[in-house]
């Protein structure tokens, strides 16, 4: 090698670098570079780590989400769906937030259920309030945690309600299927429930023989334990109270008025005041299809009704919007719609709406 000559004012001599030479630095680089990566890996290691050890759930609040479902079990069937309504989105978008962290194992499955089980209760208020696109959009929500968790309780509960919202909608077919298909793999709970939900959409689309099986396999199953998370249960009251709903659809009036009166003997003094308006609605629908039928006190029934839920209910509710049906029903007939009570309930199911909607309710 023939050494650099130096050019004025250069300095010293440069050396030519080596090719081992630059081996050895091209080495030392890669050296440095993959130290460098390695800390950082590390580094975001440890900060995974650590999410993951936060992401475990403060035991106080997840106690306390459990204690706020026990207590909606209690208290859903008396009190006034406005005031229930805050508590229960805050406490459902609380379980939510919980389960958008890093929570794992047996903890993940534990919100799951919870957040499942708060967003049953938000769909049934929708539904209870009237509204059925957001009962619909929690329901599906609430059914996404029941397969979740693996809770055949919660999943029932879902289908139950669905149906439910199926029938109020007047697709009956619809009504059935659910919960027909939810009934093999059902909690015993929700089995009475599912047995009258389909009972119900038979009676009312005349299929008799089907709704009297269904009816005869929702009486075999009356719920006789503590009621649990979901829709109230088929105890021996409510069986009473769907025995006249469903014979009531039937045109069966003389026997469901019996069923109806007994219902409303044990509703008596609880403060379930949705179940004791849904019975004198039944108990309006047996008057009007009795062998000799009762106007008047169809339309008295249905006028209690509505004041059993005033101040409880939104104007367009479930029972508003079934009282309209029966007076609908009433005023079909000419002489009946000249009755004193007839139109008083025409007064009860109008004043507070300019229009009635067109077409049947139920």
């Amino acid at each position: 090698m023939v050494p650099a000559q130096a050019e004025p004012g250069s300095g010293p001599p440069r050396e030519e670098v080596s090719p081992s030479r630059r081996r050895d630095l091209l080495g030392t680089g890669i050296l440095l570079a993959a130290s460098t990566a390695t800390t950082g890996a590390t580094s975001r290691a440890a900060q995974i780590s650590r999410a993951i050890a936060a992401s475990t759930p403060d035991p106080l609040s997840v106690a306390q989400l459990h204690q706020g479902i026990q207590r909606l079990t209690r208290i859903y069937s008396t009190t006034p769906h406005a005031d229930l309504l805050g508590p229960v989105e805050q406490a459902w978008d609380d379980a939510e937030a919980r389960l958008e962290t890093r929570v794992t194992g047996t903890d993940r499955r534990d919100l799951e259920l919870l957040a499942g089980q708060y967003a049953f209760y938000r769909g049934r208020l929708a539904f209870d309030m009237g509204d059925d696109d957001g009962a619909l959009t929690f329901f599906v929500l609430a059914a996404q945690h029941a397969q979740a968790a693996g809770n055949p309780l919660l999943a029932g509960s879902v289908a139950a309600m669905r149906s439910a919202v199926a029938f109020f909608a007047r697709e009956f077919e619809t009504a059935a299927d659910i919960a027909a298909q939810a009934q093999p793999q059902a909690h015993p709970y929700i089995v009475p429930l599912l047995a009258c939900a389909q009972a119900r959409a038979y009676a009312i689309t005349s299929r008799e023989d089907e709704a009297l099986t269904a009816l005869r396999t929702m009486n075999d199953h009356v719920w006789t334990g503590n009621r649990l998370p979901g829709p109230s249960p088929i105890d021996e009251e409510s069986s009473e109270a769907f025995n006249a709903v469903v014979l009531g659809y039937l045109g069966k009036g003389d026997e469901a008025e019996p069923h109806a009166r007994a219902s409303l003997a044990m509703l008596s003094g609880t403060g379930r005041y949705v179940s004791t308006a849904g019975t004198h609605l039944a108990l309006a629908r047996a008057f009007i299809h009795r062998t000799h039928p009762d106007p008047e006190q169809a339309a008295t029934a249905a006028s209690d009704a509505l004041m059993i839920v005033d101040g409880k209910e939104v104007t367009n509710g479930p029972t508003f919007n079934r009282a309209a049906g029966i007076w609908r029903t009433l005023a079909r007939n000419e002489e009946w719609a000249r009755l004193e009570p007839v139109r008083d309930l025409g007064e009860q199911v109008s004043s507070e709406r300019r229009a009635l909607p067109a077409g049947p309710t139920i």
